[in-house]
């Protein structure tokens, strides 16, 4: 038996689960929605925010979107999957209208810049170059082979 009060600490016995979800990993309400995007936060956010929502893509392919695989035009952006496999994600209107503000003339590079956002919240420089380190390591996929970022 848990301790008195640490149920309510749990975020799945705390939020209601959206319609047709069950389990640990439930989404959110919609007024729970609704309340992040009354949210004052930086573009990069709602962007991503906004992406994850719409495209229903795991948070680690979304954060690993470079500018150079976004296709705008179809609301679409090519992903390294778990497993190594290329996929596509897609997106909506409140995506698309966030992009190219998000992008502002960029062709290359990493769409949702972490390493300027890490270096906004922290001074530490071991946790900015772990960062740096990880974003530019190689991928290796199932069959062995590497993929370089």
């Amino acid at each position: 038996m848990a301790a008195p009060g640490l149920d309510r600490l749990r975020p799945h016995h705390r939020h209601r689960a959206a319609a047709g979800t069950t389990g640990p990993h439930q989404g959110l309400s919609e007024k729970q929605i609704a309340a992040l995007r009354r949210l004052d936060v930086a573009l990069r956010e709602k962007a991503n925010w906004k992406m994850l929502y719409e495209s229903a893509a795991r948070a680690d392919e979304v954060l690993c979107l470079n500018v150079e695989d976004l296709y705008p035009q179809d609301k679409s952006g090519r992903i390294i999957a778990k497993g190594g496999a290329t996929e596509w994600i897609h997106w909506q209107s409140g995506t698309a209208q966030l992009l190219p503000r998000l992008i502002a003339g960029r062709t290359r590079g990493p769409l949702f810049l972490i390493v300027k956002a890490v270096e906004a919240h922290t001074d530490a420089r071991w946790v900015i170059l772990y960062v740096k380190r990880w974003l530019q390591a190689p991928l290796q996929l199932p069959d062995g082979a590497m993929v370089m970022s």
